[in-house]
């Protein structure tokens, strides 16, 4: 990765409904910087020249913040994943009574709480500085022509499509990227659409490119994506061959026949399609175990259903392995990573003790454009292990590594979690994104 000197540039090739807020400690961390990058408005044209689109900075400002304060801030922080460890700890161990199970959840909240109004306070300095009226408010929807309005069938007029809203990204220090900022009370608006977050503005811009070469057929772009948060896809109608749809053995012959079936979508404003075609995917067997209980399934259960309902127009070209079906090798895995336009993993170990750090660096990614690991404790074991795992082996660790790969957006858990959740917010996942 390199740096490009001219990086003021970078902003004028930012989506306009992109909004970005830094923030950013001194190496001493004895003063908080943050600044606000917004649309270009026309009054604020600098001598008469026309600007076509980008972002500007519209302000940046600072505060002195005490040492105290943040170390506070970090001691909640870590009581919060203590008592959420040992919440999803007796989660997946199914004991105890469900008042005891309640009164814990109560006990989670109200730590959660607690941090939410600390990090609050900590960054009101620099926050209150700042005009967030534009969040509050969506701009109108957008009328386009739909992909099929030239077919008899369809009508000719145009349909509108409703405003996502503003997209904001959050380019927060190392320090600050441990806390839970998208909980922040000004990026509750209902003028705001997604909240993501990044490294560097440099990183952002380089998510946003995307080679032509891994995008579906231009007729085809069905998907709206933002960075590191994820929307829905649609599938594409190329028809690549794949080894086989599932992971099983013996597939690739047929999938050479298979012949998915079209659906034409409109593609919103400010877009980057995904290729549906090429998902894979990885659901641990332990899922079905310790991830099931009267009223919710399993993740394996959850991705087996979507395979089957969808089976006459994307999945069977999706490549994967749910539970033990097959054994899977580390050059399986390194396969799947780098021909997928997509990859979700679902286990209650950490993706890189089935992928080592060391070879996940030297994976092409490129081609990807969403990673989705839900990893959730299995046992104290566990939990003890990624107590005493270095900071790179953490949830932004995680993130680092697949940025490092190429991989243009990842969602993953800030803390631990159960299988039952995970395999929820799976479905959750999935349910949008295949039945548009």
């Amino acid at each position: 990765m390199t740096i490009n000197p001219n990086h003021l540039r970078i902003l004028g090739e930012m989506p306009p409904d992109f909004k970005i807020l830094l923030l950013q400690h001194s190496e001493d961390s004895s003063v908080l910087y943050a600044g606000l990058y917004e649309k270009v408005k026309a009054a604020e044209n600098q001598k008469g020249k026309s600007v076509t689109g980008g972002l500007i900075c519209s302000k940046v400002v600072k505060a002195s913040v005490r040492r105290s304060d943040l170390q506070q801030l970090h001691k909640l922080l870590q009581e919060l994943k203590d008592l959420n460890a040992q919440t999803r700890l007796k989660e997946s161990r199914r004991c105890g009574q469900n008042q005891a199970h309640e009164d814990k959840d109560g006990q989670l909240d109200d730590c959660f709480r607690a941090l939410l109004e600390e990090m609050e306070n900590y960054l009101n300095p620099v926050l209150s500085q700042f005009d967030f009226s534009c969040f509050s408010v969506r701009s109108p929807s957008i009328s386009t022509t739909s992909a099929r309005a030239k077919d008899k069938d369809e009508k000719t007029a145009d349909k509108p499509l409703p405003d996502a809203g503003d997209s904001v990204v959050i380019l927060a220090d190392r320090t600050l990227l441990e806390f839970p900022l998208e909980a922040l009370s000004v990026l509750q608006a209902k003028g705001i659409g997604s909240v993501s977050r990044d490294f560097s503005l440099q990183v952002l811009h380089a998510r946003l490119q995307t080679d032509e070469a891994d995008l579906p057929p231009k007729s085809a772009q069905k998907m709206q994506k933002t960075p590191q948060i994820p929307s829905r896809p649609v599938e594409s109608d190329n028809k690549k061959e794949a080894k086989g749809g599932r992971g099983v053995k013996g597939r690739g012959d047929q999938s050479r026949g298979i012949k998915a079936v079209p659906v034409n979508r409109v593609l919103p404003p400010n877009s980057i399609p995904v290729d549906t075609h090429r998902f894979r995917y990885v659901v641990d067997a332990q899922e079905e175990d310790d991830g099931k209980q009267a009223d919710h399934s399993s993740a394996a259960e959850i991705m087996r259903k979507t395979l089957d309902t969808y089976a006459s127009q994307f999945t069977p070209l999706w490549e994967g392995f749910i539970g033990h079906e097959r054994k899977r090798s580390l050059a399986d895995l390194e396969q799947m990573l780098m021909s997928c336009s997509a990859f979700i993993y679902s286990g209650t170990e950490n993706f890189f003790s089935c992928v080592p750090p060391a070879k996940m660096a030297s994976l092409n990614m490129s081609g990807c454009q969403m990673v989705f690991l839900f990893e959730s404790v299995p046992n104290r074991v566990s939990i003890q292990k990624r107590r005493s795992s270095r900071a790179s082996d953490g949830p932004l660790g995680s993130a680092y590594l697949f940025t490092l790969s190429g991989v243009h957006s990842v969602l993953l858990n800030q803390w631990h979690s159960s299988a039952a959740a995970d395999a929820q917010n799976l479905r959750s996942l999935m349910d949008p994104f295949v039945s548009l």
